[in-house]
């Protein structure tokens, strides 16, 4: 049967396309042969080297061209590829080999031109795998220490670890507390030595000093050997970042340390810095409480600008941590960076009210209901009507969400 004549059956099965390029099922063509197709493939096949070149040459009606080199066979088939490549080669396997070797050859000719003349030198008793394995070099070993020492099985290795339980009272010099602390001053003396004439600080200090949020700048590192060094001329950019309200678990911002110190002076009871075993989050995890006070139940954060903008969190991130506290029995409220620096008084009131309990100066009250932020404590006998969508807040460039506003009335 031609060619022409399987293709049209095929198009009618439907195991072809009947479009020009005909392919319809490059991979998956044997699930849908039934017994009748089998038989005219088997016998189409014959003719090609392998099922997969019949299929190839068949879904694309084609034929292998000839190998140019040779002129006899076809070209070598590569197989049918995903990635819209040829499928076969331009040479014959026979030809592709011979090229290969040919290569081969050449290469190993353009060495031996190299080494003409030279001698490969020979490292006597050197080097493992080499005359360690020889018997010449353990006979000429057993001499050497029958001569010296008196004994052709001695091993050096216990004399050495002998000699060091002596002098320094361990069995190898790395574990005397005088060696390592001699190696870590040789250290701390060579990375000063860089610092000092390249005008840099190392970046592992910077790390500890202000944490890991500054890597997100685009601050140019120096690689001296195996560490990494910061100019000392970029010292004040890192400090500005670190200092305008973001932190990270490693370094507390400059304004959350005063948030802080004003919680101190309106309450003495206990309080917990950075708590994450209060209040459980997604995926077994915790959120994160800067501030928390838990003989009263109250957690406040301080959201700085950068890492709670909207490149950062979600539309609802703060909205969720409140409702997850609310779950855990806890209330929290959020300080924004801009609302601690430009309305720090009313921030203040806010902070004391929820402290003390006297919330009435800090909500409005319409019909009776009242009406506050969703980060607001609800106290006694209230209940909430309603949370609203988190609003946008844009400050400095940058946009973040709040928690939502919260409505809530008196259970009577």
């Amino acid at each position: 049967m031609e060619k022409k004549e399987i293709i049209k059956i095929f198009v009618f099965k439907k195991i072809l396309s009947d479009k020009s390029n005909l392919i319809r099922r490059p991979f998956s063509w044997r699930s849908h042969f039934d017994d009748e197709a089998q038989l005219i493939f088997n016998e189409f096949k014959k003719s090609y080297r392998s099922d997969e070149e019949a299929w190839f040459c068949l879904c694309r009606n084609i034929e292998l061209p000839i190998c140019p080199i040779c002129g006899k066979k076809k070209v070598k088939f590569t197989g049918i590829t995903k990635n819209g490549g040829l499928g076969y080669n331009t040479v014959c396997e026979d030809c592709s080999a011979n090229q290969v070797k040919d290569k081969l050859d050449k290469f190993k000719k353009t060495i031996d031109k190299r080494n003409i003349g030279k001698e490969k030198p020979q490292k006597k008793y050197v080097g493992r795998g080499s005359n360690y394995k020889s018997e010449e070099f353990k006979e000429y070993a057993k001499h050497i220490k029958l001569e010296k020492y008196g004994n052709e099985n001695f091993n050096n290795r216990k004399k050495c670890e002998d000699t060091m339980l002596k002098k320094y009272g361990v069995r190898f010099v790395g574990q005397s507390p005088e060696a390592q602390a001699k190696s870590q001053a040789k250290k701390r003396e060579k990375i000063h030595q860089i610092e000092v004439e390249n005008d840099c600080i190392m970046f592992s200090t910077l790390l500890k000093k202000f944490g890991q949020g500054f890597k997100k700048l685009d601050i140019p590192k120096l690689k001296i050997g195996c560490h990494i060094f910061i100019k000392n001329e970029y010292i004040p950019i890192i400090e500005q970042y670190a200092n305008e309200g973001c932190h990270t678990n490693n370094y507390t911002s400059k304004l959350e340390k005063e948030l802080l110190e004003y919680v101190k002076t309106v309450y003495n009871g206990q309080i917990i810095e950075n708590d994450t075993s209060s209040v459980p989050n997604l995926n077994f995890r915790t959120f994160e409480l800067d501030i928390y006070l838990p003989e009263l139940k109250l957690a406040i954060d301080f959201d700085g600008l950068y890492w709670h903008s909207t490149k950062y969190k979600d539309m609802y991130y703060h909205q969720r941590k409140t409702e997850c506290c609310r779950k855990a029995g806890i209330s929290i409220l959020h300080i924004y960076e801009d609302e601690w620096k430009n309305d720090q008084d009313k921030i203040k009131l806010i902070i004391k009210g929820c402290i003390k309990g006297d919330f009435k100066n800090i909500v409005s009250e319409e019909n009776g209901i009242l009406i506050g932020r969703n980060d607001f404590p609800v106290f006694g006998n209230y209940k909430i009507i309603k949370i609203t969508e988190p609003t946008l807040h844009t400050q400095y460039d940058l946009s973040y969400y709040d928690a939502g506003k919260i409505y809530y009335k008196e259970i009577k």
